[in-house]
């Protein structure tokens, strides 16, 4: 169709880090599919619309069952993955000749999973010291985000304009990386400068620019 425009991207990788690390990463891989649309409403009017989807996993080993016997068919790994989704949509025209305005609104949805089993395990690998508590999975974390975007873009002459935008964003989490077990606010030790860390799950930002061009 004339009036509309369609494109679509596909991306794929793979990451191998070799198995002998007893530590840390050992393979990786990452998918990404996108699509976008334009669509021409009028001559002076048109809309834009936008989707992605994306995963991110990556494998890692956390260390041993024993350390003394270097038995490492009980080794503790984590299967982290992420996953995104994000919308958009946009509009662009001119209300006359010298005034164009558009809006742009996107929403945005991370989740970020721990798929990991925290194996008890004696303290410097001797099982008659002592045993730390074993959990897992853990609680996965979620973030999303919505955005609104505005703006009218004025000219004043042939070769000076004069633009004005509003942007407002929503930000929510269920983040825990910053919290202690039982909930409480991640504080750091006496060691350091005792600083508390405090997370809010919901946070909202406004900004608002003035721009003036000139062209030579």
């Amino acid at each position: 169709m004339e009036r509309l425009g369609l494109q679509f991207n596909f991306e794929n990788s793979q990451d191998d880090y070799g198995p002998s690390n007893e530590y840390g990463l050992y393979e990786g891989s990452a998918q990404l599919f996108s699509a976008d649309a334009d669509y021409t409403i009028s001559d002076t009017w048109r809309i834009t619309g936008w989707f992605s989807h994306d995963i991110t996993k990556a494998s890692q080993f956390n260390g041993t069952w024993d350390r003394i016997t270097e038995d490492h068919e009980k080794d503790r790994r984590s299967h982290l993955e992420d996953t995104g989704d994000s919308v958009g949509l946009g509009l662009r025209g001119a209300v006359n000749p010298k005034l164009k305005v558009g809006a742009d609104l996107q929403w945005t949805r991370t989740k970020s999973e721990y798929n990991d089993i925290v194996i008890p395990i004696g303290e410097n690998g001797d099982p008659d010291i002592g045993y730390v508590t074993g959990t897992g999975p853990l609680p996965d974390i979620t973030n999303k985000m919505t955005k609104l975007g505005l703006f009218a873009e004025y000219a004043l002459r042939k070769n000076a304009d004069l633009r004005i935008d509003l942007i407002h964003e929503i930000w929510k989490t269920d983040d825990w990386s910053w919290q202690f077990s039982d909930g409480s606010d991640f504080q750091y030790g006496a060691t350091t400068d005792g600083t508390t860390v405090i997370v809010d799950p919901k946070q909202n930002a406004t900004f608002v620019g003035a721009r003036y061009s000139y062209r030579f």
